[in-house]
């Protein structure tokens, strides 16, 4: 698998899975681009993406002393990173919602004032 896939993290961080390994995003430069590390304690692998997140443009490092992910574990990430981004758009609507009955509590409190 050399294909770029962005989820969330189970904390709700960016994260990426490139060549079944999890990284999850650490850095972003002055000109865009982001840095993904490896989550693990003792493992230094990094891929650097372009602003677009759509190009791997560096590897460095080797993965230490732990297994690529299995294509299993990368559903589940998928899955989960799915839930994340349905919670996350209601959220956004009710933010919406509660935001538009405040405006229109505010405007009517306005109104009765003035009379």
């Amino acid at each position: 698998m050399s294909k770029l896939l962005f989820i969330n993290s189970n904390r709700g961080k960016a994260a990426a899975i490139f060549q079944k390994y999890f990284y999850t995003e650490r850095k972003i430069l002055k000109n865009g681009e982001i840095i993904f590390m490896c989550p693990k304690k003792d493992c230094y692998a990094s891929i650097k993406i372009d602003e677009h997140r759509r190009t791997v443009l560096e590897i460095r490092g080797e993965h230490t002393r732990h297994l690529q992910l299995t294509d299993s574990e990368i559903e589940k990430h998928e899955r989960c990173g799915q839930k994340f981004h349905q919670l996350y758009l209601k959220l956004l609507m009710d933010l919406r919602h509660f935001i538009r009955i405040i405006m229109h509590n505010f405007t009517v409190l306005i109104l009765q004032s003035g009379k």
